[in-house]
């Protein structure tokens, strides 16, 4: 019997990198968790 599919076991596709700045992390919260925080 196969177990449920776990959202947080796999690797997603975010933003392009033509999207991202080599100089400092870009904010991004996915399925609510943010992982990168903006600086303030």
């Amino acid at each position: 019997m196969p177990s449920e599919f776990n959202f947080f076991q796999h690797w997603y596709p975010l933003t392009p990198v033509e999207d991202l700045d080599s100089k400092c992390p870009t904010p991004v919260t996915v399925l609510g968790i943010r992982l990168v925080r903006a600086e303030t």
